[in-house]
């Protein structure tokens, strides 16, 4: 069981994702596994950062403990990267879940019950996240509703780069509707 912080346990504790800080033992990390999320095909697209000179994977290199190599070929290398740092950092007391969403649906990981952030539980989830691969379509609504359907959870950060596609909430300003009204009610659930 999750137990609060004290305030001097607080105040030592410190980190962040995408650099918002995170003060919160209880959270879900919705993160697109879409295709745009991956290698761009295109050299005059927005997103075309340079590869990483020694041709080592920055994901799997942090994942390991490597902090040196920073150099990312896709927008999913950078998000897994993040959501790796961000996990690694978490204090033990955390429970915390993955949604995953692409396709048509979203991967929720754990199944059931929330992740504690032991080394154990840690490990499982960079193995996960090393695992995921892109799928056609951004269900972004149906990610979110992972956080706000799950009692334990009291904020949820999510990372998208597209418009939702083969989703059941099509418009991004419905999805923001939505997650405002299920997310400021009795729970008042943090969403960044």
């Amino acid at each position: 069981e999750s137990k609060p912080m004290t305030e001097a346990e607080e105040e030592a504790w410190e980190y962040e994702y995408y650099g918002i800080t995170i003060k919160t033992t209880k959270m879900v990390l919705v993160i697109d596994v879409s295709e745009s999320m991956g290698p761009d095909k295109n050299p005059n697209a927005a997103w075309n950062p340079r590869p990483s000179p020694s041709g080592s994977d920055p994901v799997k290199d942090r994942a390991n403990g490597k902090e040196e190599a920073r150099s990312f070929e896709s927008k999913i290398q950078l998000a897994k990267y993040e959501l790796i740092t961000t996990i690694l950092q978490m204090p033990e007391n955390t429970r915390f879940l993955i949604s995953m969403f692409g396709g048509r649906q979203a991967f929720v990981w754990p199944e059931g019950d929330m992740m504690m952030a032991t080394p154990e539980g840690k490990n499982k989830a960079v193995d996960r996240i090393l695992s995921q691969k892109l799928a056609l379509g951004t269900p972004l609504i149906e990610g979110l509703e992972v956080g706000w359907k799950n009692p334990e959870v009291d904020t949820i950060f999510c990372l998208s780069d597209g418009q939702p596609f083969h989703s059941r909430v099509m418009d991004p300003n419905e999805v923001v509707r939505q997650a405002v009204a299920q997310c400021t009610g009795a729970r008042k659930i943090t969403v960044n």
